[in-house]
């Protein structure tokens, strides 16, 4: 039975999302910030648990499937999310 047309739609506009989200791992280590999503694609992110929030306005790729407390993702990408932040302020 194929999907229905409702959830047909919100797969494509993850599968869009993931793939800005790929585009932006490869470019900046891991961390993204805010601008560089369009909001429904960073809210959609966010809500599925492929983006966690450090501070306002940047993120960090994660997986969703990553417990609510695993670290892990933060401290891979600590000195990127550094980097990055300290040299946009």
């Amino acid at each position: 039975m194929p999907p229905s047309p409702h959830r047909a739609a919100a797969n494509r506009k993850l599968a869009s999302a993931l793939k800005t989200r790929k585009r932006l791992r490869g470019k900046q280590d891991g961390v993204v910030e805010s601008a560089d999503l369009a909001d429904a694609q960073r809210k959609l992110l966010v809500d599925q648990g492929f983006l966690r929030p450090v501070v306002k306005g940047w993120y960090v790729c994660a997986n969703p499937a990553d417990a609510p407390g695993d670290t892990t993702v933060w401290y891979a990408t600590l000195w990127a999310f550094l980097a990055g932040y300290l040299r946009k302020r």
